[in-house]
């Protein structure tokens, strides 16, 4: 009985992070005020369904559908018009249709009651694959769809604490962190430390055992790549190949796709149709290098627990994380993303992450040393000799930010919680 009631208890749990307050719901409030059709994106087990159907659809009393129902989708794939038709009552009231790629021609139907209707926010769409790149969609919806991602928890959301991101001033933002009391910033660095074990991902980060983590991770891990990778139209996937990038990208941060196929004995163009799809499921972020001269992309997994389940170093984690807060705050801002890049060159002349917005680049070197090297030193002072940047900050595990020079910082962790 004890088991049970302790099974019981997690289910419970889980089902409680699931609906946690996410701050995505405004920015989709908005966009049903300005677009016909509004979607949610993003990796399968985000809560995109749960946000939709025990949020959303039971508050204000809307139809939800869901595709993954097999007699459901049927119905989509025969007669959507007259379908939603019916259930919006002649367009009157908004429905919502979960996992809508696995309908493709539903789109043409979608575009053209946009056209005809004209009513903003008559339809709400979710899928776990990106909708213009890999589902099979031929039709973008342009200028009829809001599209917003959801992405895993943001700290703010695991710990419920309103989040503050009013600016893409990034340097601005992240420097307004420090200026908390030792004991909040005690508490987030402990909290850092735990996601940096668990990552953001609803159905696991509220999981203190270990072994039922990884449990629910490689349960993940398989149905991406051995469900929904080959379920991608237009190319043919290998479930063994994908599973082996998403380790080696957790484990060689620096890899590049050459890497990727002299390491796993494939062809070139193999790991790049591998790598787009699991782009296009939301599993993988793809970093551009700076320099013009290099076409090479790097990756980066999209939760720092599944990072760290997949035997990447702390300081792999905490790039995922990072991303992970910046990327998230920017889209439920509605302010255009922020481009991330990386610079590498020979020796130790490298920066992990450089953000860049319209007005502004951060440049970012992750560590999971306290103290740097001589010879890392050396190399940023002399990318900022050569003005490739105006100053360089570094993410480091300390508990005090300093200033080496007047343009080199170090920062503590909890400076990329806000």
């Amino acid at each position: 009985m004890r088991i049970f009631a302790n099974i019981c208890n997690k289910q419970q749990g889980i089902k409680y992070m699931h609906l946690r307050k996410r701050n995505i719901i405004s920015i989709l409030n908005k966009k049903r005020r300005l677009f016909p059709l509004v979607g949610m994106l993003g990796i399968r087990q985000s809560a995109k369904s749960t946000i939709l159907r025990d949020i959303v659809a039971k508050k204000e009393s809307l139809p939800y559908f869901t595709l993954d129902r097999p007699e459901i989708l049927k119905i989509f794939k025969s007669k959507p018009e007259s379908f939603i038709k019916a259930e919006t009552e002649n367009f009157q009231r908004p429905i919502i249709i979960d996992e809508a790629q696995k309908a493709p021609k539903l789109f043409d139907v979608l575009k053209t009651i946009a056209d005809e209707e004209k009513r903003r926010g008559m339809i709400i769409l979710t899928g776990s694959v990106d909708f213009s790149k890999a589902s099979g969609v031929k039709e973008t919806l342009t200028g009829r769809i809001g599209l917003s991602k959801l992405y895993p928890f943001i700290l703010s959301e695991i710990r419920e604490e309103p989040y503050k991101f009013n600016t893409s001033e990034l340097k601005q933002q992240v420097l307004s962190n420090l200026n908390h009391n030792n004991s909040y910033l005690n508490s987030v660095s402990k909290d850092i430390g735990t996601y940096l074990e668990r990552g953001g991902m609803p159905s696991v980060c509220k999981i203190s055992e270990e072994h039922e983590r990884e449990l629910i991770m490689e349960e993940l891990l398989q149905s991406l790549c051995y469900r929904d990778l080959l379920q991608l139209k237009g190319a043919r996937y290998d479930g063994a190949i994908a599973r082996e990038l998403l380790s080696l990208i957790a484990k060689n941060p620096e890899f590049v796709r050459s890497d990727f196929a002299r390491h796993m004995h494939e062809d070139a163009r193999v790991i790049e149709k591998h790598l787009q799809g699991l782009e296009a499921l939301f599993a993988i972020y793809r970093i551009t290098a700076l320099a013009k001269s290099n076409s090479e992309h790097r990756f980066c997994i999209w939760d720092a627990g599944i990072c760290k389940y997949l035997g990447a170093l702390e300081s792999t984690c905490l790039k995922s994380f990072i991303i992970n807060q910046f990327k998230a705050k920017f889209e439920y801002n509605a302010m255009p993303q922020p481009l991330t890049q990386y610079y590498s060159s020979r020796g130790n002349t490298k920066i992990d992450l450089i953000f860049i917005t319209k007005k502004s680049s951060f440049p970012l070197i992750i560590t999971d040393q306290s103290t740097l090297s001589s010879a890392q030193l050396l190399s940023m002072k002399m990318l900022l000799k050569n003005n490739l940047f105006s100053e360089i900050f570094v993410a480091a595990p300390i508990t005090q930010s300093y200033s080496i020079t007047e343009k080199i910082r170090i920062l503590p962790y909890y400076a990329f919680y806000g």
